[in-house]
């Protein structure tokens, strides 16, 4: 099969409603891999992907918004997405959004919620810029706010299934 004929089959997929191939073509166009770098036919693909709930596709349309990669900034919009694809297990979602609260972008500043999401990024795969943000929120936080982030943390992870004994 050539490259173009994975191409064809990859376009159909998408227009067919597949979020994967969606996502794919998202990835395709914001790289400029193997096609022109696109940046509003990204956002188009990521957006289709995205509202089928494929996680991937949230977490590039919040990195899109927040850094206003061709569409206009808006941190609110990245915060949403970043949300929904946290809520799905997204470990870079997972640490995006605590980085979102913890700077106070687009949400209102809070170092619990901050430090909540990155633990839970943590959970999800020891995400290496987690652990060092969380050391410096330690210092910042007194410990009962610690003691509570890591319990919101450890309830999350209870209530979606992603905590381990």
């Amino acid at each position: 099969m050539t490259i173009d004929t994975e191409f064809t089959d990859l376009v159909r997929e998408a227009e067919q409603g597949d979020a994967a191939a969606q996502y794919g073509l998202g990835c395709m166009y914001l790289d400029g891999d193997g096609v022109a770098q696109d940046y509003k036919s990204a956002l188009k693909w990521f957006t289709l992907a995205a509202e089928q709930g494929n996680s991937d596709a949230q977490f590039e349309l919040g990195d899109m918004y927040h850094y206003g990669w061709r569409v206009t900034l808006n941190f609110q919009t990245a915060a949403k997405w970043y949300t929904l694809a946290a809520e799905q297990g997204n470990a870079d979602a997972a640490y995006s959004l605590g980085m979102t609260y913890l700077d106070g972008e687009g949400v209102q500043k809070d170092n619990v919620i901050a430090y909540m999401w990155l633990d839970i990024a943590i959970a999800f795969c020891n995400h290496d810029d987690a652990f060092e943000y969380i050391d410096a929120l330690g210092t910042e936080m007194t410990p009962v706010q610690i003691e509570e982030a890591k319990k919101l943390a450890t309830e999350w992870l209870k209530k979606h299934k992603y905590y381990q004994l």
